[in-house]
């Protein structure tokens, strides 16, 4: 009958004791971080510790409204501000769908009629603005590094300009509401903006982003986000005729009521 082999119990959570070759591993890698302690301190012990260690967990994408950056005005106006932030992060892509909704009237003296599309455009010309009415579905992109940094400075804003023709004057201009929504998600991939069909200002509404009027054909995304903001206001004069003078006046419900979700 052979001898039995008698193996060593361990516990469990308990490492076993390393054999030579990983004693002198262990002590080249201590020695390692010793020396790099004394000459550039902690931080780059830290840095150094955090870029070996693997990665866990999925990737968690996330985009909070910056309050401080809220904007509101008359007829329309607003601006909101979010910053995409990563956790989990690896070298990928960011990319959202926005889509725009209009639904605006005018005042033409007698009643409200519907103005959208290029009419609306060419409406707010006299005023500066620029609406980019005609624009109505789009997508944008954000690259990601493997530490997490989103390009672009990370940031996404929606807004609008506000829907008059002539500045400084706002009652029984227009009325109405304007929807704007983002539908995001994270793609883990090492391909080109370029490649997966994104340019730089190919959307004009999306400033300088990588965008395009077309949707990419990317799978696997992960981490969906999606944020909605509904501008409404009714700049509808209620004052007595006898009372409207050439003073300025501005309705209080021509100011833009904000609404997200």
């Amino acid at each position: 009958m052979p001898d039995r082999v008698l193996s060593t119990p361990t516990r469990t959570g308990v490492a076993a004791r390393p054999t030579r070759p990983e004693q002198e591993r262990l002590s080249s890698s201590a020695a390692q971080i010793l020396a790099l302690q004394r000459s550039a301190g902690n931080a780059a012990v830290n840095a150094m510790l955090l870029q070996r260690a693997p990665a866990t967990g999925t990737v968690a994408l996330s985009a909070p409204v910056v309050t401080a950056e809220n904007e509101e005005g008359s007829c329309g106006y607003f601006s909101r501000v979010r910053e995409w932030a990563v956790a989990n992060a690896q070298q990928g892509v960011i990319v959202q769908r926005v889509t725009r909704r209009f639904d605006v009237e005018r005042f033409d003296g007698q009643g409200w009629q519907a103005l959208n599309g290029a009419a609306l455009d060419a409406y707010v010309a006299g005023s500066g603005g620029n609406a980019d009415a005609t624009v109505t579905e789009y997508w944008e992109l954000w690259q990601v590094g493997a530490d997490g940094t989103v390009s672009d400075g990370g940031a996404d804003t929606f807004g609008l300009t506000s829907i008059i023709q002539q500045e400084g004057v706002i009652p029984d201009t227009t009325r109405g509401t304007f929807t704007i929504t983002g539908e995001a998600q994270f793609y883990p991939t090492t391909d080109t903006p370029t490649n997966l069909g994104f340019v730089r200002g190919a959307v004009g509404t999306a400033g300088g982003l990588y965008s395009s009027f077309t949707a990419p054909t990317l799978t696997g995304g992960v981490s969906p986000v999606n944020y909605r903001v509904t501008a409404s206001w009714d700049s509808t004069d209620k004052r007595a005729p006898s009372k409207r003078t050439g003073t300025e006046y501005r309705p209080r419900a021509s100011w833009t009521i904000v609404t997200e979700s």
